[in-house]
């Protein structure tokens, strides 16, 4: 039986492999267009700070098809780059020809990265599997190495980009949110005086204790942003994950509709949202936790 060592060395020399018949097959087709839009890649040091603002930019032609293509086979972080946090650059790299060769290649890689993946979460502790997955491979971006390569179905309409973020939010009781409290009462954040965060936290237990019976607790985190791309068929829009260049080939030479991409400002979309959510009532509890009180009778407020 092969070890863990031994399975991730052969799924990664398949993986390189399928990649090169990728890469050879759309070496014998006409590229009729190639759009991408290029994200900021993120530094080490900010592998857990949040995201406010991301301006994409647009490559079109040749540029756009070789920083697509070439980030189909870019696996591994420069010196200063983040290792956890994958490169993304959606886009659509459009080749005329007949798409059944590259489906049957796309397939192979595909599940070859599947089980790179199946074999590093077979460590179960997390720590051992960064460890032994830089050991093999230093400075290697597993989530670059593992994320699948789509092919579009052909009869395409059109295709627009889109930054996405799907909020999490856990209910908690009072009593789970007043010992969340509680706890971090001796730990205050950096910019912090410790009477101010105290202070901070009285308010925040103050304000929890003062609601209406009718009212409960929501702890709320932004999801992490990811690409999608929206995809218009005749038959409809079907959304699909796009940090990397979508793949478009069939035997027609007309190009494809490819709308803007629109920077993501967090601030804004949050704005957004409580307007659409006006219907109900909210307080903030501790912007700092992402604790917010809700109720449904905003009307009668």
């Amino acid at each position: 039986m092969l070890s863990i060592e031994q399975q991730l060395q052969l799924h990664y020399a398949d993986i390189e492999r399928y990649v090169w018949r990728l890469v050879s097959l759309l070496d014998d087709m006409e590229c009729v267009q190639a759009c991408t839009f290029e994200l900021p890649r993120i530094d080490e040091g900010d592998t857990y700070a949040p995201i406010t603002q991301i301006e994409p930019v647009r490559l079109d032609g040749f540029m756009a098809e070789v920083k697509g293509r070439r980030l189909y086979s870019e696996f591994y972080a420069p010196q200063g780059a983040s290792t956890k946090c994958p490169i993304r650059m959606p886009g659509l790299l459009q080749y005329a020809g007949d798409p059944a060769p590259v489906a049957n290649v796309l397939k192979a890689l595909n599940a070859a990265k599947q089980a790179f993946n199946l074999s590093v979460v077979s460590i179960n502790d997390v720590d051992l599997q960064f460890e032994l997955v830089h050991k093999l491979f230093p400075r290697l971006i597993n989530k670059q190495l593992t994320r699948n390569i789509h092919l579009m179905e052909p009869a395409v309409r059109s295709c627009g980009f889109s930054l996405g973020t799907k909020p999490l939010a856990n209910k908690l009781s009072g009593e789970s949110a007043e010992g969340l409290l509680a706890q971090r009462r001796d730990k205050w954040p950096i910019g912090w005086l410790r009477p101010e965060w105290e202070a901070h936290i009285d308010v925040a237990l103050e304000d929890i204790r003062r609601l209406p019976p009718d009212a409960y607790l929501v702890q709320e985190r932004s999801g992490k942003i990811q690409p999608v791309a929206n995809v218009r068929y005749d038959a409809g829009i079907t959304q699909k994950p796009a940090a990397l260049p979508l793949l478009l080939v069939q035997p027609s030479t007309d190009k494809v509709k490819i709308n803007p991409m629109r920077p993501f400002d967090l601030e804004k979309r949050r704005t957004r949202a409580r307007r659409a959510g006006s219907k109900t009532a909210t307080q903030i509890i501790s912007a700092h936790f992402g604790i917010v009180a809700k109720w449904k009778t905003a009307a009668l407020r």
